[in-house]
């Protein structure tokens, strides 16, 4: 994935009133590590209420493990609203181009219980190749919880995919940031 979505809840202060009322955001980022959005829609307050959410696009970090910032404001300039208290005026926003356990939801203990012999040794770029491959993005409920898994062990489809993968001259090499070497899967075809 090369961007995700954030859903930015906004409560206005106050009348209500019976139209729909236009919200224009804007960002402000720093001169380093700026995260990129993108404010894919034309937002409104709907009628008779004081409250909405809308969807803004954050593009993927450049680089792995730093954190990239921007701040999301009002611009009352273009919007049907003047501005309220002060503290209300910001969202500010953090993304990190990270894989870990914890955000992927294990722990080392359980990896190490049944995982590792179908995937081999935890890596950041390994993990990272099955969540693009397989979709996972929560790997204990699809571990427990989802067909694919059975079907991506039985198929032995991470390991025929990286094969393929990097038969291909073309690809970059996906190294192994513990060992720098390629990432490795089983072959489960020889345990089935």
């Amino acid at each position: 994935m090369l961007q995700d979505t954030v859903i930015v809840g906004v409560k206005i202060m106050g009348e209500i009133v019976n139209y729909p009322r236009k919200v224009v955001l804007k960002s402000e980022a720093p001169a380093e590590n700026a995260l990129e959005v993108i404010f894919p829609e034309e937002y409104y307050v709907p009628a008779d209420t004081a409250v909405a959410t809308f969807r803004v696009i954050v593009k993927r970090p450049a680089t792995r493990n730093i954190t990239y910032t921007t701040k999301l404001m009002f611009d009352y300039s273009q919007s049907d609203f003047e501005a309220g208290t002060r503290e209300r005026q910001v969202f500010n926003l953090k993304a990190e181009d990270k894989v870990s356990m914890e955000l992927w939801g294990i722990t080392q203990e359980d990896w190490e219980y049944e995982p590792v012999f179908f995937f081999g040794e935890w890596s950041e770029t390994k993990m990272r190749y099955m969540i693009t491959m397989l979709g996972c993005v929560s790997f204990m409920n699809w571990y427990y919880n989802e067909d694919s898994f059975f079907e991506a062990l039985m198929g032995n489809v991470l390991y025929e995919s990286l094969e393929e993968y990097k038969a291909d001259s073309s690809n970059p090499p996906l190294l192994d940031e513990n060992t720098g070497e390629w990432i490795e899967f089983p072959d489960l075809s020889e345990m089935m």
